[in-house]
């Protein structure tokens, strides 16, 4: 099984929606405006959650960005 990292290195520029899908399955959240279209992938992961967004214009990726959020760090409780 291939990594989410893997999968992200193989999202080129000009893919269509249909290759995207193929890689990574369907989308976790779907956002569209103005002939655009966004799609968000999120993964979590032991240290939190990396999250690819991949952006189409006419069926075809024109962007991808990539981030990861780490999780909070447990806030101390209040001594009783």
């Amino acid at each position: 099984m291939k990594s989410v990292d893997d999968k992200m290195m193989k999202i080129t520029e000009g893919m269509s929606q249909k290759e995207v899908t193929e890689i990574f399955g369907a989308p976790n959240f779907r956002r569209f405006d103005n002939g655009r279209e966004e799609w968000e992938y999120n993964t979590a992961v032991i240290t939190g959650t990396k999250t690819f967004l991949i952006r189409f214009k006419s069926g075809r990726v024109v962007g991808m960005d990539s981030f990861f959020i780490p999780n909070e760090e447990p806030k101390p409780g209040k001594p009783l």
